[in-house]
């Protein structure tokens, strides 16, 4: 209610929102690929991880994985990240202030961690066992990237204020 209205000709999404839209994503997907990349270079280095996978569908399996589970809860984090303005997701008090989002922020990832955990659910998708390092490696992961969106969503919020007060 503080903020002057849109202009009614403007679009839902103006530059800037695209340019949101295009880092995060790039960040998200930087994420994923390294979640992927991440079980294949704690067997072999970086050498030739892509030869390391292959004819390995055990190692293959657990990458997708690591890249299926984290993009996933780090998505429903994401959700934090686009309800702040002006201040770092999770820091505030009104990032928790929306009770539902909450809930169905953490019934979600409950269930992706079920998802890991219960035999048939895993067999259904294809996903590879994992222990309880994999399942915090996998969340340390999703929360990391969010972070780092969140860092440069708020860098980029902040730059955009300063510029319209000096137009």
């Amino acid at each position: 209610m503080n903020e002057k209205p849109r202009d009614v000709k403007a679009g839902i999404l103006n530059r800037g929102d695209y340019l949101n839209i295009v880092i995060q994503g790039l960040i998200s997907g930087g994420v994923a690929l390294l979640a992927f990349l991440l079980p294949v270079i704690a067997q072999y280095g970086t050498g030739n991880i892509l030869g390391s996978l292959e004819g390995n569908e055990e190692l293959l399996k657990l990458c997708r994985t690591y890249c299926f589970s984290t993009l996933a809860i780090n998505e429903m984090l994401m959700a934090y990240v686009c309800k702040v303005k002006g201040s770092l997701a999770f820091f505030t008090k009104e990032s928790w202030n929306n009770k539902a989002l909450n809930i169905i922020t953490a019934v979600g990832v409950l269930l992706q961690i079920g998802i890991l955990v219960v035999p048939p659910m895993r067999s259904l998708l294809k996903l590879a066992v994992v222990g309880t390092v994999d399942i915090a490696l996998i969340l340390f992961i999703a929360v990391a990237g969010v972070m780092i969106n969140a860092a440069i969503t708020l860098a980029k919020e902040r730059l955009d204020i300063k510029r319209e007060r000096n137009l």
